[in-house]
């Protein structure tokens, strides 16, 4: 887990002594720097153990080392069953228990989290519990494409943890209560859980009490993890994005009890519409100036360049009550909960026009922001990515953090707060759409982000570049085309970030997740260039939301390529987008040309074997070439070629009828033949030798669009058994008929069936023959 976004505050004078107790303490372990827009030191109270343990990554996934279990897997693509995703992926995750080091064969220690719906198929998520407690951190996700095959999978399942712990001996509310006292915090809670889960680490497992705090000083998303017998400190981080879910294992909206301050606000209301004057993307790029003359902050102060460079906006769907308008709408929500207390800018007029110099502007800037990126998320790419803390619009602060120069994402509220020191954060889309693009992050994975290799970091940079670039304020030959925090940073307060950066994966990256997520932006942002802004984002986080807590910058490239194919973009698109992550260092599986659904064999005859078989993905693929080799042989032999279909994501059939084969046992495959010569099989077909003689009975006609209707042409009076069934094996009509002589028979409810290739067997006392029926 990792922390994102937090401020640096001091602790008072009073707890000096401890500070430097426990700083000593901690100092073997290693500390990390808490995140936000900026980075900061950590504060001396806390306590970041070394959570990340070591794996090994090949074409086929990455490995923990000390298990030998898979932490991610790609380049799947295996079947399923099941009425609904989710027994779709407990079929699959029941098939592969052992290899993925799951204890219980049953899965009764998974409760499903969620199930996410997308273009491309559904993510189901699971959580693990133990002993009838949450297993911390861990889950499982299994990435449905959209014919229900496993195509990625995100194993955070803790694997060996004991058959029984010792009871705890420190009650929740001592628990509670240490950690407030350790952390000196003050002011009403909004957010306050503490429950009993299993922390497991390098195989040592314990009962812990894991405590979420967040209150008004000092600031913080506060998670401590306290061992149940002793009283110790595990660990004690301000998780600003932390992984959140209910003790039940279920993903449920936060009454409105646990926001008492953010929903003081919640008169009956109407939906009005509103202009105001806003930033875009800021003054700088507005005008493509430098930091200078009469484009600085001076302190908050306004000008008339500065005035000129606002646009007017529409404010969506804000709120009408009693006479008074409120920036609070389906996709943003203002709130008041962290000082400077400003209260919510509400007014009886729809017109929020005002200067930089006033805290309203901020205020408007933030929903304008907000809402519009939320809007062409959820109704322009059809990105659905709602919080899941609470319902309807993002809930923000534009003036919090106590003032600091600084902004954030509190992940246990689901909310954002914005700084004022320097350039006030909330003047600059870039920090607004950085801060959202970890609420993206959180919401999208159900808690899930991951900052492992500043993955979230580069995330929230793309998303404020993906906007900015397309604004067309900058060309290309100037410096700031590349720049992220254009007004807030690259200036005298800060230096920003930029989208060159001239590192690549995975020598360049430094440790500091601030850093290291340039790596990811600046490789995002090629690709957007390259196919353009929509495919980019929908990809993005389509792949993201196939992700979880300790995924790193490799494992988000493949599971963003991974999405980009499932939802059917092109082949030359999907080649892009392998050829510049591979570019950037990230190293990606082969492409499967070809995702098979079926592939079945059928002796029509002692001398005649028919081929069938069906994709549901083709990416630039030509030619299928049908090989067979006989029991006898050691070598596969072409006996045909059938076209492919190019580029295709929907359900393609296919057929190849062999007249040459032969009476004995008889092996079959397909080569697939991409457009650029490459090629890969697919798994051997057994059909067996011709077997008794057949009874004399066809199919008339064949094809049909009716009932299945047999013509036997078998003398003798004959009890003949008749079955029915599907490619997969799975009988749907059997009867016994009496046959004497030559007759035709039609089988009832057969003229209600699908579309599709089946099989027909007979079989009497002394002989057996199979016959195929090919459905319109």
């Amino acid at each position: 887990m990792n922390s994102i976004c937090c401020i640096r505050l001091c602790a008072s004078q009073s707890d000096r002594y401890r500070i430097l107790f426990w700083v000593l303490a901690v100092s073997a372990i290693g500390l990390s720097p808490l995140h936000a827009q900026k980075p900061n030191p950590i504060r001396p109270f806390e306590i970041i153990p070394q959570q990340e343990e070591s794996s090994t990554t090949t074409f086929s996934g990455r490995f923990d080392d000390r298990t030998g279990f898979p932490v991610v897997l790609y380049n799947l693509e295996d079947w399923t069953e099941g009425s609904n995703p989710e027994q779709r992926a407990r079929f699959w995750l029941q098939r592969n228990a052992s290899r993925l080091g799951l204890s219980n064969s049953g899965l009764t220690d998974l409760t499903h989290k969620h199930t996410r719906e997308n273009a491309g198929g559904h993510n189901v998520r699971f959580s693990q519990t133990h002993l009838g407690l949450p297993v911390h951190g861990a889950e499982i996700v299994v990435s449905l494409d959209a014919h229900g095959s496993v195509r990625y999978l995100h194993n955070q399942y803790v694997s060996g943890l004991p058959a029984e712990l010792p009871a705890a001996t420190l009650s929740a509310t001592q628990a509670r209560a240490q950690v407030i006292n350790w952390i000196g915090l003050q002011g009403p809670l909004q957010y306050d859980r503490t429950r009993e889960v299993v922390w497991s680490h390098s195989g040592e497992s314990r009962r812990m009490w894991e405590v979420k705090l967040v209150g008004a000083e000092p600031i913080g998303d506060w998670e401590a993890l306290v061992d149940a017998y002793t009283g110790e400190f595990i660990s004690l981080q301000d998780l600003s994005c932390y992984h959140h879910r209910p003790a039940d294992g279920g993903i449920q909206p936060r009454p409105a009890a646990d926001f008492p301050a953010c929903d003081a606000f919640l008169p009956p209301a109407a939906a009005a519409t509103g202009t105001g004057f806003v930033y875009d993307a800021d003054p700088l790029s507005m005008v493509a100036t430098a930091y200078a003359g009469a484009y600085v902050d001076g302190t908050d102060a306004t000008n008339a360049s500065l005035d000129a460079a606002r646009s007017t906006k529409t404010l969506l769907d804000i709120t009408l009550a009693g006479g008074i308008h409120s920036l609070d709408g389906p996709y943003a929500a203002i709130r008041d909960f962290e000082a400077p207390n400003k209260g919510l800018f509400t007014q009886a007029s729809s017109t929020f026009n005002f200067t930089r110099a006033q805290d309203n502007f901020e205020a408007v800037n933030t929903y304008y922001f907000i809402d519009m990126s939320m809007r062409y998320l959820n109704l322009t790419l059809g990105v659905t990515v709602m919080p899941y803390q609470y319902a309807n619009g993002v809930r923000f602060d534009p003036s919090g953090l106590n003032g600091a120069d600084n902004s954030h994402f509190v992940g246990s509220t689901g909310q954002l707060a914005f700084g004022e020191g320097g350039v006030d954060d909330a003047e600059d889309s870039d920090v607004i759409l950085h801060e959202l693009g970890h609420g993206l992050h959180n919401f999208i994975t159900v808690g899930g982000l991951s900052n492992v290799q500043g993955l979230s970091e580069g995330t929230g940079d793309y998303w404020t570049q993906s906007h900015s670039r397309s604004l067309g304020q900058w060309t290309t030959a100037q410096a700031a085309y590349h720049w992220v925090f254009n007004w807030d940073g690259h200036n005298p307060f800060w230096g920003g970030r930029i989208t060159n950066y001239g590192a690549a994966y995975p020598g360049g990256l430094t440790g500091a997740i601030h850093t290291d997520g340039q790596i990811w932006s600046t490789c995002m942002m090629k690709v957007y260039d390259a196919i353009g802004r929509a495919p980019t984002d929908r990809a993005l986080w389509e792949g993201l939301a196939m992700t979880g807590g300790s995924t790193n910058q490799q494992d988000a490239a493949i599971a963003v390529r991974q999405a980009a194919i499932n939802m059917g973009y092109t082949s030359t698109q999907i080649n892009t987008i392998s050829t510049l992550l591979a570019g950037c260092g990230y190293v990606l599986p082969p492409i499967l040309s070809v995702s098979l659904d079926k592939f079945t064999g059928l002796r029509t005859s002692p001398r005649e074997v028919a081929l069938d078989w069906s994709t549901f993905t083709e990416i630039a693929h030509q030619r299928f070439v049908v090989e067979r080799r006989l029991e006898t042989e050691n070598e596969f032999a072409v006996v045909g070629e059938v076209a492919g279909s190019g580029d295709s994501h929907s359900l393609r059939r296919y057929s190849f009828n062999d007249p040459t084969s032969f009476a004995g046992n008889s092996y079959y495959r397909l080569r697939f033949v991409d457009q650029d010569g490459g090629s890969s099989n697919s798994d051997v077909v057994l059909v067996t030798g011709s077997g008794i003689v057949g009874l004399g009975a066809r199919i008339s006609p064949n094809p049909a669009e009716g009932a299945l209707r047999l013509l036997m042409d078998n003398p003798g009076n004959n009890a003949v058994s008749i079955t029915l069934s599907d490619l997969a094996g799975r009988t749907i009509v059997q009867e016994t008929r009496s046959m004497d002589g030559s007759q035709s028979i039609e089988l009832s409810g057969t003229e209600m069936l699908p579309a599709g290739v089946y099989q027909v067997q007979l079989v009497s006392s002394t002989q057996k023959q199979v016959l195929r029926w090919v459905k319109r």
